[in-house]
This record gives structure tokens, sequence and C-alpha cells, in this order.
């Protein structure tokens, strides 16, 4: 058995967290009692996140409880539990209250008035702080008071992270304090993701691979699309075979989704397979955080009239979304396949309140409903754009206008728009807008570009519709 143990210490020393479950998995069976609760610990650093690692942790307290560890292991196992729930809320399938949500902080809160290990101490803040924005597993809390609270735990696991010195708990209280920012202030996360970054060299892997992917959420919401797959592929493509496969698979989401947005097409069919050679690889998690990789692949798939990606990224979606159970923010995205727009406009721009902190979900869902013609009811478009335009979500504001110039006809819309996503550097949308106003305004040479700018990528679909729209006039 002590082998088994040493094995995933070594596995989980070089990110191999699937190899490290195996090998605990095989000890716990073979196990004492005693040594039961640090092993069902281990078990949840090596699911790193999701329902497994939810439970794994879950066991090790009530283990721990029962054989009367101490306070220390106690806050461990709890507040690496909560972290899971706050954290990694996009990984949790499961359909937790809010209630039992906090009933967990509070035991976490009590460990910690017995704990002595301040770095746990530490941790436990940082665990709490993701709270703050978390209504239950996944859905996004819009409380500015939260969101205060969030704010101060966070700073106070900052305080304790310099003090000890301590770079992966630093790292974690910046990802607390960055969350509190997600939705809300992106310039001031990306400035945090940023001070994270200065800290590569001292951190695991599995820090190293948040940090990008929150470098590349900043940048999306900003509209810095060139920045986004510089930020993740880097450290994509320097892991090995089914390293750290669960965390990556958000790095592959980003990866896929900077190549589609910037017009980088003709790459997104081979990262769509490394992307799904991920998920498969570490057992189709209930990645909800990485869905949006699998929705700019399949526009991408529509568009060129390719099966087979269209085939990868449709099994993608629902392989995910319909993990979710039905109330949960990443349930409705599976509408994205049919495509139910009518659902979408409904359920995911309308209702955009749960998606406050992933509003790319939303941008895409609403391109796509531009795209097909679904109407939206004006009242939910300005309430959107107020929200985007006060919070500095770039792309989101840009994606409203245009859906907003088409809807009612507004050229100061569309241009506004077309000048957003030509700075963005979006060419399958810039190009749609030149179509767009140039229909609009009567501009024949703004509407030949658009045309040469869809006939450039390939982009059959748009073509087509724009075609069919052109015959009806």
């Amino acid at each position: 058995m002590t082998w088994l143990q040493r094995a995933a210490h070594a596995a989980t020393a070089g990110a191999a967290f699937s190899e490290a479950a195996r090998h605990l998995r095989a000890a716990i069976d073979l196990a004492p009692p005693d040594m039961l609760p640090e092993l069902w610990a281990e078990l949840g650093d090596a699911n790193t996140a999701g329902t497994p690692a939810i439970e794994a942790y879950a066991t090790a307290a009530r283990l721990g409880a029962e054989q009367g560890r101490p306070a220390d292991f106690m806050l461990r196992a709890l507040s690496y539990q909560l972290m899971v729930l706050g954290r990694w809320a996009g990984s949790v399938s499961s359909d937790d209250t809010r209630a039992e949500l906090w009933a967990l902080l509070e035991r976490v809160r009590e460990a910690r008035a017995s704990a002595t290990d301040k770095a746990l101490i530490g941790l436990s803040l940082v665990a709490e702080s993701f709270t703050s924005w978390v209504t239950q597993a996944g859905r996004h809390a819009d409380d500015e008071a939260e969101r205060g609270t969030g704010a101060v735990v966070a700073t106070q696991a900052l305080a304790i992270a310099r003090e000890l010195d301590d770079a992966p708990l630093l790292s974690m209280a910046l990802d607390a304090a960055g969350a509190v920012e997600l939705g809300v202030h992106p310039e001031r996360g990306l400035a945090l993701a940023e001070e994270r970054a200065s800290l590569e060299q001292r951190l695991p892997l599995a820090e190293r691979v948040d940090l990008r992917n929150m470098l590349a959420w900043h940048h999306s919401a900003l509209g810095n699309l060139d920045q986004v797959v510089p930020a993740v592929e880097g450290v994509l493509h320097d892991l090995a075979p089914n390293q750290a496969s669960s965390l990556a698979l958000s790095l592959a989401g980003w990866h896929v989704w900077g190549l589609a947005m910037t017009g980088r097409w003709d790459e997104v069919s081979a990262a769509m397979d490394g992307f799904t050679r991920i998920w498969e690889d570490s057992a189709r998690p209930s990645a909800g955080y990485s869905l949006q990789g699998g929705m700019a692949a399949l526009e991408v798939g529509w568009a060129r009239a390719d099966d087979r990606l269209v085939a990868l990224a449709t099994a993608l979606i629902r392989g995910i979304s319909e993990q979710f159970p039905r109330g949960n923010l990443f349930r409705p995205l599976g509408a994205f396949v049919i495509p139910d727009t009518e659902a979408l406009a409904r359920e995911v721009i309308s209702g955009w309140v749960p998606y406050g902190t992933r509003l790319h979900l939303v941008e895409r869902c609403l391109s796509l409903c531009v795209d097909l013609g679904q109407a939206i009811p004006d009242a939910d478009l300005d309430a959107l754009l107020e929200n985007a335009d006060t919070h500095g979500q770039r792309l989101l504001a840009a994606q409203v206008r245009r859906a907003r110039g088409v809807q009612a006809g507004s050229a100061t819309d569309l241009r506004t728009a077309l000048d957003a996503f030509t700075t963005f550097g979006a060419p399958a949308i810039v190009a749609r807008l030149q179509i767009e106003l140039g229909r609009l305004s009567g501009g024949a040479a703004l509407e030949a570009a658009g045309q040469a700018g869809l006939e450039a990528l390939g982009d059959q679909a748009a073509i087509g519709r724009f075609a069919t729209a052109a015959a009806r006039r």
C-alpha cells in the first residue's frame, strides 16, 4: 500500500493527476482505517476539481472528524472542498444549494478558529473569498455587499501570503482578488493576473495553468483578442499527455476561441482535435469553464460546412452541458448546437445575470442570434449594454451594439460596433458588420469589402445567408 502512495506522490509532482488518482484509489482499498482521512484528502488533491474532488475532500473531513484529527487537518480538507465549490465552480455538476455552501463555510470558519498553520489559514481565507460571488456551483452572485466581503477576505489572504513569502498561496490570493473583479472591472482583474504572472517561475503547474486562463479571460472581456492565444499556447504546448488534463481544458478552450475570433480558421480544426483529446483523456469532466472553445469551433464548422469539426464540437458541448442540472448556467448552452436561438435569447441573453462573470458566453450566443435573425427584446439589449458599458465589457458591448443596429436599423450602432471589432481584430464579425452597415446605408464599397472578407475566411454559411437576404429585398 505504501508504494502506491509513493507512486501517487511522484505522479502528483509531475502534474499527472489522473495517474495519481488511480494509485490513491488503489491505496484506499488496501489502507487501514487510521490512514484513510489523509488518503482521501490526497485523492481530492489529485482530482483537482469537479464533483469527484468535492466528494473526496468531504470524505476526508468526515473520517477526520470521526477519528479526532486536529484542527489543521480539518481546515485543510474543508477549505479545499470549499475551494472547489467556489474557485472551480465551473467544473462542478452537482446541485449544491446556497445554504449548503454557507454551512460548509461555517465549518471552515470553526476549524480556522482553532488552527495553527498560518499557510492553511491563508488558504481557508482564499476559499472563503470565492464564495462571495457564488450562489451555488457555477452561478454568479450579483451582490455588491458580497463582492465587498470577498475583497476584504482576499486582502487578508494576500497579507498572509506576502508575510510568508509563499508564492503559490500568493497566486491563489491574487486569483481570489481577481475573481471579485470578474464581470465588473476587467482592467483591474487583468492587472492582478499580470502580477500573478510575475510569480510564474515559482509556481506549480496547476497555478501556472490557472493564471494563464485568467489572463485570457480578462483579455477577452476587454477585446484584446490578439492576446488570448499568446496567453495560453505556451503553457498548453508544454504540457505532456495526461498532465494537468482537467485544468488544461481551460487553456484548450481559450486557444480554440482565440483562433476562431481572430480569423485563424485554418488552425481551428487541429486545435479542436487537441481540445477533444484532453477532454477524453481526463474522462470527459463537466468542464463548463471551457465551453467557449466548443462554441467557437462549432461556428467555424458551420461556416465552412466542415462536418467533422461540427461533430467534434457538438459532442463536446453536449457532453459537458448535459452533465449540469437544470437551473445551472451551463445547462442552457446545450441549445447552441441545435441551434435553438429562441432558447438562447430567452435563457442566456435576456437571462444574462447568472453569466455575469462569464459574459464571453453571452457574447457568442448573441452573435449567433444576430446571424440567424433571432429577435431579442429591445429592453433586454439596452439593459445588457448598460451593464457592459458600465463594467468595461468591451467585447460584449460591441456585440450588443451590433444586435441593436441590425434589429433597429441603427447605422450609429453598427458604425460604433464596426469600429470596435476592427480594433479588436475580429475579421468574421467585421465582415458581417461591413455588409450589414453597407446595406443599411447604401455603401456598396463597404458591402463589397465585407463580402471579400467572408470569402477570404471561407465563411460559406454567412455568404449564403446574406445572399438569401439580398434576394428577398
